[in-house]
């Protein structure tokens, strides 16, 4: 029987930015961000066109709202109705402050408050432990969203604060994993890839990665590590 892939690990990161318009018009858009150190995963276009308009326009309509009602409750919503498809964190902050014309420490008090964000470092302390984990992609993706809202280094003293004593390393591994490609991150929940192993493949481009992560099925730490090497070398 033909496994169909679960819509859950589709998501992918979007930015929220300030872009220039033909006509020379400025304005925030949700876009996908591009690293070229970094192989995150891009979607094809038919869904790129799909969700990053509908997310821009819940942007404009939460800073319309914003300018009159709850600042946090709005953020929280619009985290809540937009992460559903997308991980949403890059410059979100930032544009919100430029937008509204706010303090950015402000914007970032704010978000801590949010509904959406505290649910967030729930999840993550309540998994944090554990071996193994419920959810080892929604963990991975909930630590790179807080890594994108907050930046790295203040991610790391967030988790802190919450008894959540993350290595770097650690975050920076869950990080590389939350933004794979989808049928590695499938291989992750369906059991086939354990977690750990997945952190041993290298930032290389996307068919590389898949081709590793197929030979990283189903075996262990140690011989994982065996044959990354003699993959890699």
């Amino acid at each position: 029987m033909v496994r169909t892939m679960s819509t859950k690990n589709n998501r992918f990161t979007v930015e929220i930015v300030k872009m220039t318009a033909s006509n020379g018009v400025k304005k925030t858009v949700a876009a996908i961000p591009f690293e070229q150190d970094k192989p995150r995963y891009r979607p094809e276009g038919i869904m790129i066109n799909s969700v990053l308009p509908e997310i821009t326009k819940h942007y404009e309509q939460i800073i319309m709202d914003l300018q009159k009602d709850d600042l946090t409750a709005s953020v929280s919503s619009f985290l809540d109705l937009t992460s559903q498809k997308a991980i949403v964190g890059l410059g979100l902050a930032n544009s919100i402050a430029r937008d509204l014309n706010k303090d950015i420490k402000q914007c970032f008090d704010m978000l801590l408050e949010t509904v959406y964000v505290k649910k967030l470092f729930d999840e993550i302390r309540s998994e944090y432990r554990k071996g193994k984990k419920n959810d080892p992609v929604r963990y991975a993706e909930s630590c790179q969203q807080i890594v994108d809202l907050f930046g790295f280094n203040n991610a790391l003293k967030l988790f802190k604060k919450r008894n959540v004593d993350m290595k770097k390393s650690n975050l920076q591994y869950l990080y590389n994993v939350s933004i794979m490609q989808p049928k590695i991150k499938e291989m992750i929940s369906s059991g086939e890839l354990r977690l750990t192993v997945a952190f041993m493949i290298p930032q290389v481009n996307e068919d590389k990665q898949l081709e590793i992560a197929n030979a990283l099925k189903n075996i262990n730490y140690t011989e994982a590590k065996k044959r990354v090497r003699h993959i890699v070398s």
